[in-house]
């Protein structure tokens, strides 16, 4: 401890930060070494606690309160905000879920009726998980045709907004139907087996290896479902940042300084108007429709021997699974659905590629 004595503190301050928080962070780094006393362990601690607050609060008003907006903004900029919401809700809600749910073929749909019927407010928090699926799903085609219609704002970092959003999307896909599978209903148990059967065009390879057993492929459909959370929240992390490195778009397509306004407070009676609206519909699906949603079929155990009468997906899976059907052959059926997914993706790109043309050309 003697060597503290001795001990100078060089505080660097980031050149990032705004300048009421630089000068603050440098006000408080000139008066702790200008002090007399000797530094001690608690002084050292002191000063990096105060310092990380610091760096919260400039954090906190860059991407809150001083957002940069424009007055041209609308309702149609809340759909973000309730996004990066549901995503928060259904990342607490599953890791609580997670914690009574067992991850095998015998007692899987048990441990889903053990969390409903014995597990305190188990009810509450799975149809809340569920139900917040399909409000995410709705909400990110929402986002989409925003961004499909509205274009963004001409900045190099575009296609960085791009690629992340396509791929929260992508993963998001994937994320939503494997937790349909985890219910292991018969709608569950089929859903997976025409997927199966779906990726042995490619190969039978793939196909024994995913289905080795049912032990086995519910276990890793459940590790899968678990990790892919934190996948969607890193690229939404990046979406994030880059959008609020450039600020977001509006209907105006104006980025006059004159029309430059703080985000708090108008632009957030936006957001926690459009959050009680969002919040008392969901409440109603949550409390008096929970299974409007869902199917009767999938309240019943996976039964292999059983093929229910119609096998459905969840809503937004249901125009890929219209194309695979449109077609008696497999491997048509599959070959449509990817060149749908393939024209979307390349029309949404070439929408953003022709806007920022037009944009550069009429500058």
């Amino acid at each position: 401890m003697g060597s503290l004595n001795c001990l100078t503190i060089d505080l660097t301050i980031p050149t990032m930060l705004s300048e009421p928080i630089r000068m603050s962070l440098w006000r408080y780094h000139v008066s702790i070494t200008r002090r007399k006393d000797p530094i001690t362990l608690q002084l050292i601690l002191y000063e990096y606690s105060v310092y990380r607050i610091l760096l919260i609060k400039n954090v906190f008003n860059k991407h809150f309160t001083f957002y940069i907006s424009f007055l041209g903004m609308n309702y149609s900029n809340v759909i973000g905000f309730l996004l990066f919401l549901v995503f928060l809700l259904q990342f607490m809600s599953g890791i609580l879920l997670s914690c009574y749910y067992s991850a095998f073929y015998t007692i899987a749909f048990d441990s889903v009726y053990y969390i409903m019927i014995d597990v305190n407010f188990g009810w509450f928090i799975r149809w809340l998980h569920c139900l917040g699926a399909s409000l995410f799903m709705f909400f990110i085609f929402l986002h989409w045709l925003r961004g499909y219609y509205l274009r963004f704002k001409v900045i190099d970092s575009l296609h960085w907004i791009l690629v992340s959003g396509w791929v929260i999307f992508g993963i998001s896909l994937i994320e939503g139907f494997l937790g349909y599978i985890l219910n292991w209903g018969q709608m569950s148990y089929w859903g997976i087996t025409v997927m199966i059967n779906i990726l042995s065009i490619f190969g039978d390879v793939i196909a024994e290896l995913l289905w080795c057993s049912s032990n086995v492929i519910i276990n890793r459909i459940f590790v899968f479902h678990f990790s892919l959370g934190w996948f969607i929240g890193c690229f939404i992390f990046v979406h994030i940042f880059v959008l609020h490195s450039f600020s977001s778009s509006n209907p105006l397509f104006n980025s006059c300084s004159s029309l430059i306004v703080p985000f708090f407070p108008l632009f957030f009676n936006d957001c926690f108007v459009s959050l009680i609206v969002c919040s008392l519909f969901f409440s109603f699906f949550l409390f008096w429709e929970p299974d409007l949603f869902g199917n009767c079929d999938n309240l019943i155990f996976a039964n292999p021997l059983s093929t229910p009468n119609h096998i459905l997906p969840e809503w937004y899976f249901l125009i890929y699974y219209s194309c695979l059907r449109a077609f008696p052959n497999k491997t048509m059926g599959v070959i449509i659905s990817l060149i749908f997914i393939l024209v979307t993706f390349h029309s949404v790109s070439l929408r953003f590629t022709l806007s920022i043309l037009a944009s550069s050309l009429y500058a």
